[in-house]
């Protein structure tokens, strides 16, 4: 065989591995029984200098471990302190999440939040989140219900 040919034979060989690779990352998340593996919500305590007077400032993080691009339709976000129950006042510091996500592979957004304090009493030392939306990886569409933490 030709210097040319082996050229070409591993043109070859390394095309159709690309193409196996694409046709394999665009069919399994047909196969995937929820998305909620992908999407990581997580809320920790914050530093962040725009914190109102008497409150607790908290960050959110929603984060995109998977290899595709996701969009994600907020249809409810709850939170829950550790101390004190729901129902619980949330006010932005900066932007909120908005209803309509794109989340890009191994990528995430982040938001901060306060909490109002009453006279004398600390914040809460965690908040917890359940974060309930349609989620659409590629053309596979689900409902989710994504956990922050254990309650």
């Amino acid at each position: 065989m030709t210097h040319q040919g082996v050229i070409a034979s591993r043109r070859t060989a390394i095309g159709l591995v690309i193409f196996c690779a694409l046709i394999l990352w665009a069919i399994l998340p047909v196969f995937m029984e929820g998305p909620d593996w992908i999407l990581v919500l997580t809320v920790n305590s914050s530093t962040n200098d725009n914190c109102p007077a008497g409150s607790a400032c908290f960050t959110l993080e929603l984060r995109n471990r998977g290899l595709w691009p996701i969009s994600i339709e907020i249809t409810e976000l709850q939170f829950y302190p550790s101390l004190t129950g729901p129902g619980l006042t949330v006010e932005w510091v900066g932007p909120s999440p908005e209803k309509s996500l794109l989340l890009m592979p191994f990528a995430g957004n982040t938001y901060t939040f306060s909490l109002g304090l009453l006279g004398g009493l600390g914040g809460p030392g965690r908040i917890y989140a359940i974060m309930r939306a349609d989620v659409v990886v590629l053309y596979v569409s689900r409902h989710v219900v994504v956990h922050s933490g254990e309650r």
